[in-house]
């Protein structure tokens, strides 16, 4: 029995993805076609000048890492608990709906919408975890940074942000910083 709802809109879904190692030059190409696409971007009221850029996945999928779900229970009992379902939607107006095949682990709280992972599984294994793009105390952001640094070690895998921050999970002042405030330190 998990720790009740996990909620994601379809605007935030996957910004933040825990992905091998082996794509840190796959994003920081990305990085730049994103600079790019959005160099003449103003905003207004009425939304965006330029169409949408639509990430793409990483080179090295996580399947690959054969990382199961119980690993992450396990690295994070105390700090996330695990939840009984994960809700999206298509937009922040759009009506809200179960996803399938997908799992999350969450900061305990009353509300859906707490900071943590969520991912999809096949045949047992992760095949994808992304981090919801949430904010942090700083003693929680402590021991996430420390279960990221746990499994980044482990499995080779680092943390990519918006598709342009990549973090390395072992690097814990950079990664405490950006689940505390979402910037990096220079």
């Amino acid at each position: 029995m998990g720790y009740g709802d996990f909620f994601v809109t379809g605007d935030e879904w996957a910004l933040v993805e825990v992905v091998p190692a082996e794509n840190r030059e796959h994003y920081a190409q990305l990085a730049h076609r994103i600079t790019e696409h959005h160099k003449d971007t103003k905003f207004s009221p009425l939304g965006w000048t330029t169409p949408p850029f639509i990430l793409p996945g990483p080179n090295v999928p996580l399947s690959l890492r054969a990382i199961r779900p119980e690993t992450i229970t396990e690295v994070f009992t105390g700090i996330l608990a695990p939840t009984d379902r994960v809700t999206t939607c298509e937009d922040f107006t759009g009506p809200p709906f179960p996803t399938i095949g997908c799992l999350a682990w969450k900061v305990p709280g009353g509300s859906p919408f707490e900071a943590g992972f969520y991912g999809e599984l096949a045949d047992g294994l992760l095949t994808a975890l992304w981090w919801s793009d949430r904010q942090v105390d700083r003693p929680t952001a402590d021991r996430i940074a420390d279960g990221l640094a746990q499994i980044g070690s482990r499995y080779r895998l680092i943390l990519v942000a918006h598709g342009m921050l990549v973090i390395d999970p072992e690097d814990r002042e950079r990664m405490v910083t950006y689940l505390t405030e979402h910037t990096l330190p220079e």
